[in-house]
Protein backbone atom coordinates (compact mmCIF):
# COMPACT_ATOMS: atom_id res chain seq x y z
CA UNK A 1 0.00 0.00 0.00
CA UNK A 2 1.17 3.36 -0.76
CA UNK A 3 1.65 5.84 1.93
CA UNK A 4 -0.27 9.18 2.37
CA UNK A 5 1.62 11.91 2.04
CA UNK A 6 1.47 14.31 4.77
CA UNK A 7 -0.50 17.56 4.19
CA UNK A 8 0.92 21.21 2.59
CA UNK A 9 2.35 23.28 3.82
CA UNK A 10 4.09 21.18 5.88
CA UNK A 11 3.87 23.46 8.97
CA UNK A 12 0.22 22.27 9.22
CA UNK A 13 1.54 18.32 9.01
CA UNK A 14 4.25 19.70 12.17
CA UNK A 15 0.93 21.53 14.15
CA UNK A 16 -1.21 18.06 13.33
CA UNK A 17 1.54 15.64 14.54
CA UNK A 18 2.62 17.63 17.30
CA UNK A 19 -0.85 17.96 19.05
CA UNK A 20 -1.68 14.39 18.35
CA UNK A 21 1.69 13.37 19.76
CA UNK A 22 1.40 15.42 22.86
CA UNK A 23 -2.22 13.30 23.09
CA UNK A 24 -1.04 10.03 22.72
CA UNK A 25 -0.95 8.16 26.16
CA UNK A 26 2.24 5.83 26.51
CA UNK A 27 4.56 5.16 29.66
CA UNK A 28 7.83 6.22 28.03
CA UNK A 29 9.78 6.40 31.30
CA UNK A 30 8.92 2.67 31.34
CA UNK A 31 10.74 2.56 27.62
CA UNK A 32 13.71 4.27 29.32
CA UNK A 33 15.66 1.43 30.53
CA UNK A 34 15.21 -1.41 27.74
CA UNK A 35 16.63 1.42 24.94
CA UNK A 36 19.12 2.27 27.77
CA UNK A 37 20.35 -1.25 27.15
CA UNK A 38 19.83 -1.19 23.84
CA UNK A 39 22.07 1.93 22.86
CA UNK A 40 25.06 0.89 25.68
CA UNK A 41 25.30 -2.61 22.98
CA UNK A 42 25.08 -0.74 20.46
CA UNK A 43 28.04 -0.80 17.93
CA UNK A 44 26.37 2.46 16.71
CA UNK A 45 27.30 6.12 16.97
CA UNK A 46 25.88 6.29 20.38
CA UNK A 47 24.52 9.75 19.36
CA UNK A 48 20.75 11.26 18.87
CA UNK A 49 20.53 9.86 15.96
CA UNK A 50 21.06 6.22 17.46
CA UNK A 51 19.36 6.96 20.62
CA UNK A 52 16.27 8.08 18.33
CA UNK A 53 16.46 5.00 16.16
CA UNK A 54 16.63 2.70 19.12
CA UNK A 55 13.40 4.40 20.43
CA UNK A 56 11.45 3.94 17.25
CA UNK A 57 12.10 0.72 17.26
CA UNK A 58 11.30 0.44 21.24
CA UNK A 59 7.77 2.10 20.15
CA UNK A 60 7.15 0.06 16.88
CA UNK A 61 6.26 -2.90 19.61
CA UNK A 62 3.62 -1.23 21.31
CA UNK A 63 2.14 -0.35 18.01
CA UNK A 64 -0.53 -2.91 17.71
CA UNK A 65 -1.15 -3.04 21.06
CA UNK A 66 -1.82 0.17 22.46
CA UNK A 67 -0.28 3.03 20.57
CA UNK A 68 -2.60 2.99 17.46
CA UNK A 69 -5.50 2.99 19.51
CA UNK A 70 -4.63 5.91 21.59
CA UNK A 71 -3.58 7.77 18.33
CA UNK A 72 -6.81 7.20 16.68
CA UNK A 73 -8.02 8.67 20.13
CA UNK A 74 -5.73 11.30 20.26
CA UNK A 75 -6.33 12.57 16.50
CA UNK A 76 -10.31 12.59 17.55
CA UNK A 77 -8.97 14.79 20.32
CA UNK A 78 -6.95 16.83 17.80
CA UNK A 79 -10.06 16.79 15.41
CA UNK A 80 -12.69 18.69 18.46
CA UNK A 81 -10.00 21.11 19.67
CA UNK A 82 -10.07 21.85 15.39
CA UNK A 83 -13.59 22.83 15.72
CA UNK A 84 -13.21 24.79 18.70
CA UNK A 85 -10.39 26.52 17.32
CA UNK A 86 -11.76 27.24 14.08
CA UNK A 87 -14.76 29.74 16.07
CA UNK A 88 -12.04 30.90 18.03
CA UNK A 89 -10.49 32.16 15.20
CA UNK A 90 -13.43 33.92 13.86
CA UNK A 91 -14.05 35.97 17.32
CA UNK A 92 -10.37 36.41 16.81
CA UNK A 93 -10.60 38.04 13.48
CA UNK A 94 -13.63 39.55 14.40
CA UNK A 95 -11.79 41.17 17.18
CA UNK A 96 -8.35 42.40 14.99
CA UNK A 97 -11.20 43.95 12.90
CA UNK A 98 -12.79 45.85 15.54
CA UNK A 99 -9.57 46.60 17.40
CA UNK A 100 -6.25 46.63 15.62
CA UNK A 101 -3.40 46.25 17.54
CA UNK A 102 -5.19 46.97 20.56
CA UNK A 103 -6.95 43.00 20.18
CA UNK A 104 -5.43 40.25 22.71
CA UNK A 105 -4.28 38.60 19.20
CA UNK A 106 -2.57 41.61 17.94
CA UNK A 107 -0.86 41.53 21.67
CA UNK A 108 -0.03 38.04 21.35
CA UNK A 109 1.37 37.63 18.17
CA UNK A 110 3.55 41.11 19.11
CA UNK A 111 4.93 39.05 22.10
CA UNK A 112 5.44 35.86 20.29
CA UNK A 113 7.32 37.76 17.59
CA UNK A 114 9.60 39.79 20.09
CA UNK A 115 10.48 37.07 21.94
CA UNK A 116 11.80 35.82 18.81
CA UNK A 117 13.60 38.79 17.59
CA UNK A 118 15.70 38.55 21.10
CA UNK A 119 16.35 35.50 21.07
CA UNK A 120 17.96 36.03 17.57
CA UNK A 121 19.78 39.05 18.92
CA UNK A 122 20.88 37.20 21.75
CA UNK A 123 21.91 34.35 19.96
CA UNK A 124 23.97 36.93 17.85
CA UNK A 125 25.69 38.95 20.75
CA UNK A 126 26.73 35.17 21.77
CA UNK A 127 24.73 35.80 25.20
CA UNK A 128 22.75 32.74 25.02
CA UNK A 129 25.78 30.57 25.85
CA UNK A 130 28.44 31.12 28.37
Amino acid sequence: MESTPPPEPPELAMRIACDTAARVDVDLAALVPGVRRSLRRSAGRRDWIETESLALDALAELWDAELADSCRLALADVHDLSLVQTAKIAEAVEALEREGRDAWIAGAVLHDLAARLAWNVCDDEGLLVR
